[in-house]
């Protein structure tokens, strides 16, 4: 293995697993996410109902949904 497929391929695994790991950060932080494909929310706002805001690029998203979180 190259030393850049070495330092990538964690990478590459860890984007492919996003979900979970919004999950285990939202449940080791007691915080819930709240996955926003578009910065329309200040980041104060959810912050301030102890949401931790997280902007996701917006093909991640269906077309009619605007937002989820994450318990």
């Amino acid at each position: 293995m190259s030393k850049l497929g070495y330092l990538v391929d964690p990478l590459r695994e860890m984007l492919q697993e996003w979900g979970s790991f919004l999950r285990s950060h939202a449940a080791g932080n007691e915080k819930k996410i709240l996955c926003l494909p578009c910065d329309i929310v200040p980041q104060e706002l959810p912050a301030a109902w102890d949401f931790t805001p997280l902007r996701i690029p917006s093909h991640f998203v269906k077309k009619n949904t605007v937002g989820w979180y994450f318990d």
